[in-house]
């Protein structure tokens, strides 16, 4: 079980908003030494995703 899914069984409402999203994708992308993940586009979108998926049921 992950911490959405069990925020939202105790009861709990998770919300995710277009600035949380942009901002992972800014990180995620940056090179890794300037502090970011490195990460390609496809792999950031496959995670974002992934992210969605547990918001929309």
């Amino acid at each position: 079980m992950n911490v959405v899914d069990m925020i939202i069984r105790q009861g709990g409402e998770c919300l995710i908003t277009s600035q949380i999203l942009i901002e992972f994708w800014v990180v995620a992308t940056r090179p890794k030494d300037v502090n970011g993940l490195g990460w390609t586009t496809q792999t950031i979108q496959q995670e974002i995703n992934q992210i969605l998926s547990q918001f929309f049921y």
